[in-house]
């Protein structure tokens, strides 16, 4: 597995080039429809779902789960919220669309997804390196290596 990319998922230009796409993705989906339902009702809508939805996640989290006994900063919280709105605008985008533009939609919401992943892995460090990402879905780690138990 040689040649993995060792692109830096911590800092340097990859995350901010995933971020930076991201944010014109979020702004496309958001700002290529202009009638008034849209406006008045879809994203006012959307907004409000993807609020609620990450104060219950926050609450979860650092209120009844406790992983640890220093709570998360709300900027990850946000980076959650800010996800859930790119597929839920994905959806609400690609529902009355053709096959093009909801193909499209989908993709926007998918990059929105992706630069809130390396926002929310830059603080938690989980996958330092592209190829840390990579070899996740490539290899499978037996449940004694989970356990650090000797096979």
């Amino acid at each position: 597995m040689s040649g993995l990319p060792e692109g830096d998922l911590l800092r340097g230009a990859l995350p901010a080039v995933v971020t930076a796409a991201g944010m014109v993705a979020g702004c496309a989906l958001l700002l290529h429809r202009r009638d008034h339902r849209w406006w008045s009702k879809t994203v006012p809508v959307l907004a409000a779902g993807c609020v609620v939805s990450t104060l219950v996640i926050w609450w979860l989290v650092d209120g009844v789960w406790r992983r640890s006994p220093d709570p998360l900063p709300l900027h990850v919280f946000a980076w959650i919220g800010v996800a859930l709105f790119g597929v839920g605008l994905g959806i609400a985008s690609a529902w009355r669309g053709g096959l093009r533009r909801g193909a499209l939609a989908l993709a926007a919401a998918a990059l929105v997804v992706a630069a809130a992943a390396v926002n929310v892995n830059m603080y938690i460090g989980q996958f330092p390196t592209l190829r840390a990402v990579i070899e996740l879905t490539l290899t499978r780690a037996p449940i004694q290596s989970l356990r650090n138990e000797s096979p």
